[in-house]
């Protein structure tokens, strides 16, 4: 079984999640392959800087617009024909050949980011792989929800509610926490 686990930054919680989530399963199953990417490493650099800068400098300066910003499904809505078009550039022209080399059994998203550009990709049936999203935040931004998501894993009972009022059904809906490193498990010596 041949699994892509996407993320952005190599600097983030929800990398950490990742792998934490890849290490657990090397460690459970040998027959197992994964792969963790970081969906902005297939991004013109520039690109990935302006997105960087615009998003610390928003949630640094005006961390309450953001937080409203991503509960707004009219956020969404507005942005969506963006979403689409930049969403079929990075996946059809920067990312495609990682999608070409091998085939993947599931595809595990971190971030909303890269899973809202995997969804399109099944949208349009170019991609087959069952598709995992991962929520490592106590809300659910509107980037989160997708139709062609095959679970959501989230880190408390709480965000369930949000899930289903969006219309994802209940049988799509994991309630594991927020995965961690299993070191953190571990008793400390005194």
């Amino acid at each position: 079984m041949n699994i892509l686990f996407l993320s952005i930054s190599d600097a983030s919680g929800h990398k950490s999640a990742m792998d934490a989530v890849m290490k657990a399963l090397k460690s459970i199953e040998n027959h197992i392959n994964v792969m963790g990417l970081n969906f902005f490493n297939y991004l013109p650099k520039k690109l990935v800087k302006k997105i960087d800068n615009a998003y610390y400098s928003m949630i640094e300066t005006k961390p309450g617009l953001w937080t409203y910003l991503r509960k707004k499904k009219l956020v969404r809505f507005i942005l969506k024909p963006f979403e689409i078009l930049f969403c079929i550039i990075v996946a059809l022209f920067f990312f495609k050949n990682v999608l070409k080399k091998k085939k993947f059994d599931a595809i595990v998203c971190t971030h909303s980011f890269p899973c809202v550009c995997i969804n399109l990709l099944k949208k349009l049936k170019i991609k087959k792989s069952n598709l995992f999203a991962i929520i490592t935040d106590y809300s659910i931004n509107s980037f989160w929800i997708n139709k062609n998501v095959d679970y959501y894993i989230i880190p408390h009972k709480n965000l369930e509610y949000g899930l289903i009022k969006n219309n994802i059904p209940q049988k799509k809906i994991k309630i594991l926490g927020i995965p961690i490193d299993a070191k953190f498990n571990m008793p400390l010596n005194k």
